[in-house]
């Protein structure tokens, strides 16, 4: 089971990104990546299972009429591949990531969402099959895109 106790608060990142809107300026750029370095993101996913467990799942929302709540009891017995969601302007590919499941609001429940630390945001972003430019935060309100050139840095920050 994976511990979800974080390191870096989602607000504490919130708070510094929107310091950083406020004042782009090194030094709020700077505890930006500082606290990413230790913070967990959502991801918002697309959930592709299997044939068979497609079929089960089929089978289970049969039987219990529909019942969203109910889906969450769902197991799927072979490996789902889960895509991280991305959004595309010009040439440019962002993968969408958020401090808090609240920020997600545009997402509804046909979207799994993960919590994953944004350590591991950037390899997914770098292990991309598209060429992913930046990583984009909190993109439905105030937020901030870590581009490609800052992942490196970010990665050996002590």
């Amino acid at each position: 089971m994976t511990n979800f106790e974080e390191h870096v608060s989602g607000d504490e990142v919130r708070d510094a990104i929107n310091r950083y809107n406020q004042d782009m300026t090194e030094p709020n750029l700077m505890e930006v990546a500082r606290l990413l370095k230790d913070a967990w993101m959502w991801i918002p996913c697309t959930m592709y299972l299997s044939d068979n467990d497609q079929k089960r799942l089929s089978e289970f929302i049969a039987n219990v009429g529909g019942d969203k709540d109910s889906l969450k009891e769902f197991k799927p017995m072979d490996e789902a591949k889960m895509v991280p969601d991305t959004y595309e302007q010009g040439d440019e590919k962002f993968l969408l990531v958020f401090t808090h499941e609240e920020e997600m609001m545009e997402y509804d429940d046909s979207m799994a969402k993960v919590k994953r630390p944004f350590m591991e945001v950037i390899e997914i972003a770098k292990n991309s099959n598209n060429t992913i430019t930046g990583i984009a935060i909190n993109a439905f309100k105030t937020g901030v895109v870590v581009r490609s050139d800052l992942w490196e840095f970010i990665e050996h920050m002590q």
